[in-house]
This record gives C-alpha cells, structure tokens and sequence, in this order.
C-alpha cells in the first residue's frame, strides 16, 4: 500500500509543467518504464535544455523516474517470483494491480492461467478469476500450447518484462534418478564471480555446503555441491560436484523424481546460468 500511495504521489509529474518554450513531463511506457518527454515548442527533444536543467522541478521531476524505474524493476522481479511460486491470484487482485501505472502496463504482457485456460488479463475482464496464475513453461508444455504461445508472441511482437513463453525449461532425463544429479560434474566456474551471480537468484554461499537456495514455499533447499580451487591464489575455478535437494524441515535428501517439476527446472536453469557465465570453459582434467 506504501507502494502504491507513493506511485500515485509521483504521478503528479505527469501534468507538463512549462518554462517558456519548454514543455516537461513524465510519461510511463507500455512496459512501464518511466521517462521524462521534453517538448519544444511541441517538438521532441532529446534532453532538456541547460537554461532550465537547475530548476527545482527539473530536480525533483529526475528524482521521480529514478524512483518509478527502481519501482518497475523490484514489480518485474516480484512477477516473475510468483510465476516460479505459483502464486495464486484472488478475484480484484489483477484490477488493482492493473490500475498501478508501473505495474499495469507490466501485467498487460504476461500470460494468466485459468483453470485449463491461458489467457491475458484484459481477457479476465468481468470472469471470476480465483485460483488464476502466472503461467510457467511447464503449464504451456504439459497442455501442449508452448509452440502455440511462442509464435502468438513473435506474430504480435509482444516483449514481456521477463522471460516468460521464451523461458528456458529443463528437466530430468530417463537416466537422471536417485537423490543427486551429476548433470554438471567436473564443470568450473569462477568464484566469487559465479556466488555473486547467484545471490541475484536467491542462493547463499557456505563453506561447508556449497552454494543453497532456500525455497520456501516448497519446502525444499537446492544445493549445489562445490569444490574450491585446491591452489592457493590460483583462479582456475571451482569443481560442481553434483546438484541435491533437501526438506527443508529435516534436511532429508528428496528423490529427484519427486521434486515439483518448476523448482527442478529454476534450479537448473540457475546451474546453467552460473556455468554460461561464470564457466571456464572446461572440465576439471
């Protein structure tokens, strides 16, 4: 709600305030990015005058949009975390949110599932939406949609505020079985280049457990096995050893084949992610 109250506070600068020839205001863009349009003698222009760049409200009017991007980003990362959660959607929730003018135009991009439908949230319009979610690659894949959606999406050239129908997706393989994945074995990866690449995904370095990811709504704790280089300053990478998961109420190892089909596929992609960026190249020899 503090949220919102200070969106709305903020919206103040969407009324143009003019300086002789100059006209300034916010705009918030189809992806709810906000921006400051500058208008001289009602022609755009690509940044604001230096003649007028000192005036209060030039400064208050940049503070403004810093705060309504730094808004847009924390709302793409919070929909995107209820998509991996499955978060459930009330009736009114997607109203109020879509009247939130950095959240709204965000909203208008991502896919809703309804009971067996997939829809977008205009179309939820007067329907009793309770149980609606965010739609993961998984829904699209078990309904066998995920095509279907992907070239909806390129034919109306939608680009949604994160990867959702172009989300990478991974799962077991038949020979993937028991309570350790050794998918990644022997793969390097530079540290702390790789830990602080994961911390932005929710994981924790610990010397005596590797890398982990507490997830919460499921129970579960990723962990990721890790060896340290064995050679003092050297910075040839650390060794994956393998990938497990834990209840997280007794630190029991789960059967991979048990572990909700979402979570093994985030957890994988966050492997995929740290070895793509933080990899060296290479096996350990």
């Amino acid at each position: 709600d503090m949220e919102i109250n200070k969106t709305r506070e903020l919206m103040r600068f969407t009324k143009p305030e003019v300086f002789g020839e100059v006209e300034l205001r916010l705009t918030v863009g189809s992806h709810g990015g906000p921006a400051v349009e500058i208008l001289k003698n009602g022609r755009p222009q690509k940044s604001i005058p230096a003649n007028i760049k000192k005036e209060a409200y030039v400064a208050e009017l940049n503070e403004a949009v810093k705060d309504l991007k730094q808004q847009s980003s924390r709302a793409r990362q919070i929909l995107e975390q209820a998509m991996i959660e499955g978060q459930v959607f009330k009736s009114g929730d997607l109203e109020k949110l879509r009247l939130n003018p950095v959240v709204g135009p965000l909203l208008e991009k991502i896919v809703f599932k309804h009971e067996d439908s997939f829809v977008f949230p205009d179309e939820l319009n007067g329907v009793d939406y309770d149980g609606a979610i965010i739609a993961h690659p998984h829904h699209f894949l078990e309904a066998g949609l995920w095509a279907q959606w992907q070239s909806l999406l390129f034919e109306r050239r939608i680009v949604q505020p994160f990867k959702q129908i172009f989300r990478e997706y991974y799962h077991l393989t038949a020979e993937e079985k028991g309570t350790a994945m050794d998918r990644y074995e022997g793969r390097e990866v530079q540290m702390p280049k790789g830990e602080t690449l994961l911390k932005t995904r929710g994981w924790a370095m610990s010397r005596d457990d590797g890398l982990r990811k507490i997830m919460r709504k499921a129970g579960l704790v990723a962990s990721l096995g890790i060896l340290p280089d064995m050679f003092p300053g050297g910075d040839d990478g650390w060794e994956i050893i393998n990938l497990m998961f834990f209840r997280r109420s007794d630190m029991e190892p789960v059967d991979l084949r048990d572990v909700p089909p979402i979570i093994l596929s985030e957890a994988l992609r966050d492997v995929d992610l740290l070895i793509s960026v933080a990899g060296t190249g290479g096996p350990i020899e």
